[in-house]
């Protein structure tokens, strides 16, 4: 499967996100840290799958909601 270089970028931008992530989990979750690692990996999504695709994924509708109400 071949990248863009835009998709090369932004596997690099969101495994930056990830290492930033757990850095922040083991200095017991400093708040800067996971910020940072939350920005980048969600921008590095955007630039892997397209914005309207992380769009869609982040916006759509939780079916298990209404199976939780049930119990």
């Amino acid at each position: 499967m071949w990248l863009t270089d835009t998709q090369k970028i932004g596997v690099g931008i969101t495994s930056a996100g990830v290492m930033f992530l757990m850095l922040g989990s083991m200095l017991f979750f400093d708040g800067p840290l996971l910020a940072l690692g939350n920005i980048l990996f969600l921008t590095g999504i955007t630039f892997v799958i397209g914005p309207q695709k992380t769009y869609y994924f982040f916006a759509r509708r939780n079916k298990s909601t209404i199976r939780e109400e049930r119990c």
